[in-house]
């Protein structure tokens, strides 16, 4: 499945949520959850992790990716950003962007 990530989000009022002076974007947000280190997480994992953020880093506007990937996306996106970016990220990856 394709889905649409150069996407920046926003804040409650609709204006574009900023990390210093540049925008949030979804791209951003999964490759940093991709690549966030955790704890007891072993060698096969933290390659699978970054192959992954390499193919989203590389995919342009639309990442090519399947249920598995997203599924795993939303649960790091969930563990290392705030509700805010996570509420967001989850309506995308869902395909529910309003």
């Amino acid at each position: 499945m394709k889905l649409k990530i150069d996407i920046n989000l926003k804040n409650f009022k609709g204006e574009e949520l900023k990390e210093g002076n540049n925008p949030v974007n979804l791209k951003d947000v999964i490759t940093g959850a991709l690549l966030m280190p955790e704890e007891d997480t072993d060698g096969k994992e933290k390659a699978s992790r970054y192959f992954m953020a390499q193919r989203v880093e590389n995919s342009g506007d639309n990442w090519e990716t399947t249920v598995e990937e997203i599924t795993k996306v939303k649960e790091l996106v969930g563990k290392f950003y705030t509700p805010i970016i996570v509420g967001q990220a989850y309506e995308i990856l869902e395909g529910e962007e309003k």
